[in-house]
């Protein structure tokens, strides 16, 4: 039990540090999204992913916090028929199941931070885009001139591609006909 409370405690100022990094980085990436937006009429173009990091965030606070100083929510109706060991075994699995859910979260958060970002192509520049990195890609000409690139593929009659920044999925058949779809598989 001591071991597992000191696994607890380092975990927690793991957390606590993590979550702190993250909002700094949140606060400063807002800032500079705000000057871009406002002086140059520029963007980063990942806005909308930084609501997903402040509440990954925030739960990593809250989460470290909570266990650091043990005031965890317990179901008291549970506790009022379970006395002793049993208690406690209940007790290490809720805690158990929140550190997974906690990890489950910090997966994607660190997906998420850890994509390749936006990069300027130039003129005589080569892009790989590596099937099933999880990194979507997508080419957007801001200049005022035409672009010519070349694409290279295999082409197949039929796949499934997945664009994880637009939530959406596409499905070609056999046929040639194309389907588009959510991640949980409802019609886009």
């Amino acid at each position: 039990m001591k071991a597992f409370v000191k696994v607890n405690d380092i975990a927690g100022n793991l957390a606590v540090w993590i979550s702190a990094a993250l909002l700094v980085y949140i606060v400063c990436h807002i800032s500079v999204e705000i000057v871009l937006r406002s002086f140059f009429a520029k963007s980063t173009f990942s806005m909308d992913e930084f609501v997903g990091y402040a509440i990954g965030s925030m739960t990593f606070l809250s989460l470290a916090h909570t266990f650091r100083h043990r005031k965890h929510i317990r179901v008291s109706i549970l506790q009022s028929f379970i006395k002793g060991r049993v208690a406690i075994s209940i007790e290490l699995i809720c805690i158990s199941f929140t550190f997974g859910i906690t990890l489950f979260l910090a997966r994607y958060i660190w997906r998420t931070l850890a994509r390749a970002g936006e990069e300027v192509l130039r003129s005589g520049m080569c892009a790989c885009f590596p099937a099933n990195s999880g990194d979507g890609h997508r080419l957007e000409n801001r200049s005022e001139e035409i672009v010519r690139y070349i694409e290279v593929g295999n082409r197949s009659t039929s796949e499934e591609v997945h664009y994880p920044d637009s939530d959406m999925i596409m499905e070609k058949a056999a046929d040639g006909t194309r389907s588009f779809r959510h991640f949980d598989g409802t019609p886009y």
